[in-house]
């Protein structure tokens, strides 16, 4: 478990930075005028915005949020299963820790799908103008 949280810790931040990235790097090789052609058709920038939006949040807050909740959570777990510790931890923190986890997980997971949903949807407008444009 530790060896995975460990990697965690280094994967994530990255891929929040990345999808952030290529957010910025898609808006500016959109056709046919790079970020100008989303003053032509407004609501197909919306669809970038959220998945910037997204990553950003997970980059930022709830990445972050997420491995510190994991790391404590391991942590007590550890020290629960210590024989040698003589003070064991009180069960309204080791639940108040997977609950602080839980929830901070989760919202990166659905901001995750949000931001998915969102990819998928700009797919579809940059094809149909795309087309249109032919």
């Amino acid at each position: 478990m530790r060896e995975f949280i460990a990697l965690q810790k280094r994967t994530f931040p990255a891929y929040f930075k990345c999808q952030v990235r290529f957010v910025i790097l898609t808006a500016a090789t959109r056709p046919p005028y790079s970020i100008a052609s989303f003053t032509k058709h407004v609501w197909d920038a919306v669809p970038l915005v959220i998945v910037g939006v997204t990553g950003a949040m997970n980059w930022f807050t709830f990445g972050p949020r997420t491995t510190t909740a994991a790391v404590v959570r391991r942590t007590l777990q550890e020290q629960t299963s210590d024989e040698s510790n003589p003070d064991p931890i009180d069960p309204a923190t080791m639940h108040q820790a997977n609950r602080k986890f839980s929830v901070n997980h989760a919202m990166s997971i659905h901001l995750n799908m949000i931001a998915l949903v969102a990819s998928i949807c700009y797919g579809f407008s940059l094809a149909s103008g795309i087309l249109s444009s032919l």
